[in-house]
């Protein structure tokens, strides 16, 4: 590749950057609770993120002893669903609003 002209914009990181916030204008927040058992809490990641068991285990034990972890980030609308689905089989969640800055 020649280094002289890569074929960008000179504004293109700094739209690339804006693009990327919009898509990630939102975060999921997973709480702990002391009603679920990890194995069901990993078993609802896996179903309802998508995500391999490993990641699911991870996230457990991170919102276990920091309270709480964000899980997920995108568009609101997609986020909320998620968070209802969580809800849905009895955890607690939350979408928060990225601050614009």
């Amino acid at each position: 590749m020649n280094r002289k002209y890569s074929g960008s914009h000179p504004n293109s990181e700094e739209q690339n950057s804006k693009n990327n916030l919009s898509q990630a204008e939102a975060r999921l927040i997973l709480y702990n609770d002391d009603e679920n058992e990890f194995s069901y809490v990993i078993s609802c990641i896996t179903e309802i993120l998508n995500c391999d068991l490993q990641q699911a285990e991870q996230l457990t034990l991170i919102a276990h002893y920091k309270g709480s972890i964000t899980i997920k980030t995108g568009s609101t609308g997609s986020l909320l669903k998620l968070s209802d689905l969580l809800k849905a089989k009895g955890l607690i969640s939350a979408v928060h609003q990225n601050d614009q800055k």
